[in-house]
């Protein structure tokens, strides 16, 4: 159930123009005139060491230009990549692309596309790799921020986590709404990043609290920040698996046995990547309190119907905000300018 986030919309059209303007059009000759007649005396022979047909200069490229191709050959290949069908068939061109021109407005676009690729993969390292050098050039990229934030939360760098996921939450605070997306879709995909931004904070607190625990888990600020982190982030999304397991962890170190249930089984009643780990430490957290675990699967059925209530509600809200809303502004006609790549970053991994 776990959702698919695609805003890289927002990074918004590249614009500006590399098909070779201001040069000269080739004049036809005068109709109805005369060829020149050849020259009566031979033409002057080039200066000794000087070749006869000197080859021409190359053609100068234009300033690099962040979203810009610099060359039509840049610019078809970009096009290549924007009509492949999967993302890994995005990534394998983009790929090539970076070989081919190292030098291209485009390259961070480039990157971005690789970090998805890598990201679906679990190939941590090389995600964090392309991410970080998409990011260096194209700062503004609130998908990124937060699935960084979440990488680095799941890997302990808890203060890498805690600037990339702040990062991402200042930069949707300021964000407005594109034209051509509806109203619907902007709060949903909106809600959908915080979301994912809270999860990294929140498991960035428990990473701290594992590596400073206080004397008490009554007095421990760090267990207390995780879960009202992971308790935003249910809270803008009904359905964050992730959020849920890591929340039933966070009560489990607390003691809170009840609430470390309630967040197991609604973490194993999504059926998302986590599901299987759910349900396993909710077999071990129930069989401590009630001794078996006969009444497990009762359990994720009862929490199940909560978390379809919950995602209904949403829907509903989103639905009521549609309709209220003005229609989108239609996009413009298609355009021969390569636009950001928009694949579907899959969730990380627990």
């Amino acid at each position: 159930m776990r959702r698919i986030v695609a805003i890289t919309s927002l990074l918004g059209l590249l614009c500006g123009s590399a098909s070779g303007q201001g040069q000269p059009t080739p004049q036809p000759p005068n109709q109805g005139q005369p060829a020149p007649a050849p020259p009566s005396t031979p033409p002057a022979q080039p200066a000794q060491g000087q070749p006869d047909n000197q080859p021409a200069p190359p053609p100068v490229k234009p300033p690099r230009v962040v979203g810009q191709p610099q060359s039509e050959q840049e610019r078809e290949a970009w096009m290549a990549i924007e009509r492949a069908a999967s993302l890994e068939e995005k990534g394998q061109l983009a790929e090539k692309y970076l070989t081919q021109f190292p030098e291209s407005g485009l390259t961070p676009f480039a990157h971005q596309i690789l970090a998805f690729r890598y990201q679906q993969a679990n190939d941590y390292d090389n995600f964090v790799l392309h991410a970080e050098k998409s990011l260096e050039e194209v700062p503004d990229n609130p998908v990124l921020l937060a699935l960084l934030g979440a990488a680095y939360a799941q890997r302990d760098q808890a203060d890498k986590a805690t600037a990339r996921a702040q990062q991402a939450l200042q930069l949707l605070e300021r964000m407005v709404k594109p034209a051509n997306m509806s109203e619907a879709d902007w709060v949903m995909n909106k809600e959908q990043l915080e979301a994912d931004s809270r999860y990294a904070l929140g498991v960035a607190s428990l990473a701290r609290q594992a590596q400073n625990p206080a004397a008490t888990v009554t007095e421990d600020q760090n267990l207390k920040a995780a879960i009202a982190e992971l308790e935003k982030a249910i809270e803008l999304d009904p359905a964050h698996d992730r959020g849920y397991f890591q929340l039933g962890f966070a009560f489990a170190k607390q003691n809170n046995a009840e609430k470390s249930i309630q967040a197991y089984a609604r973490a194993a009643a999504i059926g998302g990547p986590v599901q299987a780990l759910a349900r396993e430490q909710l077999g071990k957290v129930y069989e401590f309190v009630f001794k078996n675990t006969e009444g497990v699967e009762q359990v994720i059925e009862r929490e199940k119907e909560y978390i379809n209530q919950k995602v209904a509600q949403r829907q509903a809200r989103l639905q009521a905000i549609q309709t209220a809303a003005p229609p989108a502004q239609p996009t413009s006609p298609a355009s021969p300018q390569p636009a950001p790549p928009q694949p579907a970053p899959p969730a990380p991994q627990p």
